[in-house]
């Protein structure tokens, strides 16, 4: 169990910014997910809405590792 506050990026909470991170931001986009606690964690620079902005994101933390 991770402690601390969440990365930034790390939407399900895992501990780990992940592939799985970036599948549940890219589904909150299209809509598949709609869990409000998944979809306000995809909105990754807290402007009030999630969107590509926010994919890019969480991928690039992604890739940072």
């Amino acid at each position: 169990t991770p402690s601390g506050p969440p990365a930034a990026g790390d939407i399900n909470q895992d501990g780990r910014v992940d592939v799985l991170d970036v599948q549940l931001c890219v589904n909150v986009v299209l809509g598949l997910e709609t869990d409000p606690t998944i979809v306000a964690r995809a909105d990754a620079n807290e402007d009030g809405q999630a969107n590509v902005l926010d994919v890019q994101i969480v991928v690039n933390a992604f890739l940072e590792g």
